[in-house]
């Protein structure tokens, strides 16, 4: 078989779309030049000949589609909890890097503190870790007896459904060693505040009781109910002065001091917006992705149109 007729059997519609893209692209390439053949396009020779493929702007450059990477040991990272025949599911911690603007930097900040925290806590306490649907490796077959691919095709949180569906059925959902950078250089603060909306809007379908809490874990949400309770403006120091312990704590641990200086001052605002988001994500009841508007019922199920019934 070919790689197309593989990729046809894995992964979801979007995915497959990205990659065939691709493909097609280097197919393009490598049938118009030889990327061997240095400085030469057919008998024409020179330095201006030199092969090479380009992004077309800086955000394809910077597209979210194509920015993870991995280490060389990545897939047997991720093959060896399976020696466990109680492993179903393996996944990564994922880790934020290479921010060139605020957007990014906070985005980074949240992945690298909040959700790696998060995912790592749900490992050590839990038979069942926090999936990323970036960095997923489960047998096929097993998948398969389970519901396969077609009973996630239109939910949302696919990746925490499908975390879940192993987990029910009595498979552990572990976590590999190593990690999996997520490399985002440029983001709007828009586009930052969209994606954070579009996940609170996930939890609070999926995990409603849980959602209510996160709150309890979000310094400047204490502190603005403490100031209400009459505690005084001291809490948002001690507000600050968490956040900022939290957020260096978790960098340092996730990429070391690379950035840390640069990033940890915007830890505040970023909690800030993100308490924000928290009140208004559950008010939400549509969706725009890959182009196109969903309602999301319960469960993050997606409807082209209002659901009947």
């Amino acid at each position: 078989p070919t790689i197309l007729d593989l990729l046809r059997n894995i992964g979801s519609f979007g995915f497959q779309q990205r990659v065939i893209e691709r493909i097609a692209l280097v197919e393009k390439l490598l049938a118009t030049v030889d990327p061997t053949a240095l400085n030469r396009v057919g008998n024409d020779r020179g330095t201006q000949y030199r092969s090479g493929a380009y992004y077309h702007d800086d955000e394809q450059k910077a597209s979210r589609s194509w920015n993870v990477a991995v280490a060389p040991d990545y897939l047997s990272r991720m093959v060896e909890p399976f020696e466990d025949p109680e492993v179903g599911l393996v996944t990564s911690l994922i880790v934020g890097d290479g921010e060139d603007d605020l957007g990014a930097t906070l985005d980074h900040l949240h992945l690298n503190g909040f959700a790696a925290a998060n995912v790592a806590a749900s490992h050590l306490h839990t038979r069942e870790t926090a999936t990323i649907g970036k960095s997923m490796m489960f047998r096929r077959a097993v998948f398969a007896e389970l519901g396969g691919f077609e009973s996630v095709g239109s939910v949302l949180a696919e990746d925490y459904v499908m975390g879940r569906m192993f987990s029910e059925a009595g498979y552990k959902v572990t976590l590999a060693t190593g990690e999996v950078r997520n490399i985002c250089q440029r983001k709007s603060v828009r586009s930052f505040l969209g994606r954070h909306l579009r996940w609170g809007l996930l939890r609070s379908r999926v995990i409603p009781f849980v959602y209510v809490l996160e709150p309890l874990l979000n310094p400047i949400a204490l502190a603005t109910a403490g100031a209400l309770l009459g505690l005084g403006s001291w809490v948002f120091l001690w507000a600050l002065c968490l956040t900022l312990a939290r957020d260096a704590f978790g960098w340092a641990i996730m990429r070391g001091l690379d950035g840390l200086f640069r990033a940890i001052p915007w830890g505040l605002a970023k909690d800030a917006m993100l308490f924000g988001v928290w009140v208004v994500a559950p008010l939400l009841r549509h969706v725009s992705w890959r182009g196109k508007r969903f309602r999301v019922s319960a469960g993050s199920r997606l409807y082209a149109g209002r659901p009947r019934g």
